[in-house]
């Protein structure tokens, strides 16, 4: 049976991000994970506040980077939210979004980032799970650091999050409680949950043990054309963090695709937008009417093997913000969270 969570986007402001993960626990949304930007707020913070306020939704990150971010004070961050909590933190673990890392003029290309969060990981697992890091590696080395606090989780969760694979999916399976990928097509999702079992059993490990977890942005609305245009707008502005072999598992031509790339780093936005058709943005997203909206995660993800799902909603307000126009027709965050409760968790 698959879980449900909200994937937030940590733009508002961080009064309004902690509503809305609670007006997502009174849904009985399963999970609720923000996104880790420094251009953004802190999300360490507001999911710390969001932990008082709430009482069964798991709370994390989504994706938290290793590059930006050092393991331990990561492993910190999430036993001192877990205790605020009483148990419901977890996070999912990455190398960071490569524009981000150029930003900071972080040299990661050619440096195995893979390994970085491989030992990142290793490096968490100590301090979460025993309480002292010795630990000397190519990345990272600590001696006898000592853990002072302790999470009330006797094994609080950590996923890789990866997109292009297959070696990051394989690692997931290797050392990781699972994977959180971005799909939205059958077979994509297959591709990702082969390559997670394959690292399982690799390592030794039962991969049915192993959450099989997808990021998807979704746009739901009665009307539907309003859905599918607003996930075409947004969806340009996507494209360029998209690795070309999941474009490909996802049923596009990656020729078709790179003048729209192109466009998004000349700053040509409206270029952008003029080439993204709506084919284009409904293979990368997912948005109709409810019923629509269940189907496509039925049969691109549930039937595929996720069996766990983040929805990331595209409201009206972060499409104006993203491509400078409003979408009429698009219903408010809260009423697409209403719908998605209603008409999409409750027919999937």
């Amino acid at each position: 049976m698959a879980r449900f969570g909200l994937g937030l986007i940590a733009t508002r402001s961080a009064g309004e991000l902690v509503d809305l993960v609670r007006t997502a626990e009174q849904l009985g949304f399963d999970f609720c994970n923000l996104s880790d930007d420094p251009s953004a707020r802190d999300p360490y913070a507001v999911v710390a506040a969001a932990a008082t306020v709430t009482s069964t939704i798991r709370l994390g990150f989504s994706a938290t980077h290793v590059y930006l971010r050092d393991p331990t004070l990561i492993a910190q961050s999430l036993a001192t939210i877990d205790e605020l909590s009483g148990g419901r933190v977890e996070a999912v673990v990455s190398f960071g979004d490569p524009s981000i890392l150029d930003t900071y003029h972080v040299e990661w290309r050619g440096r195995r980032p893979l390994d970085r969060v491989r030992e990142a990981i290793e490096v968490m697992r100590a301090y979460l799970d025993d309480g002292v890091v010795d630990h000397q590696g190519a990345s990272f080395r600590y001696s006898g650091l000592q853990a002072g606090v302790r999470p009330i989780q006797a094994h609080v969760p950590l996923f890789v999050g990866a997109l292009g694979g297959p070696r990051s999916f394989e690692l997931a399976g290797e050392v990781a409680d699972g994977v959180q990928c971005g799909s939205t097509s059958a077979e994509n999702s297959a591709y990702v949950v082969d390559h997670v079992r394959a690292g399982a059993k690799r390592a030794g490990r039962d991969p049915d043990t192993l959450q099989m977890g997808a990021y998807c942005f979704i746009a739901v609305s009665a009307d539907g054309t309003a859905a599918v245009e607003a996930a075409r707008r947004m969806t340009a502005g996507l494209l360029g963090s998209y690795p070309e072999s999941m474009i490909l598992r996802h049923g596009l031509d990656p020729a078709q695709v790179a003048p729209i790339t192109a466009a998004l780093e000349d700053g040509d936005m409206a270029r952008a937008l003029e080439l993204t058709t709506p084919e284009i943005g409904e293979a990368l997203t997912i948005a109709g009417t409810p019923e629509v909206c269940a189907e496509r995660i039925r049969t691109d993800l549930v039937e595929p093997g996720i069996d766990h799902v983040q929805l990331a909603i595209l409201e009206p307000a972060a499409v104006e913000a993203d491509t400078g126009s409003r979408v009429d027709g698009l219903p408010d965050i809260r009423r697409q969270l209403q719908l998605v409760h209603d008409g999409v968790i409750a027919a999937v």
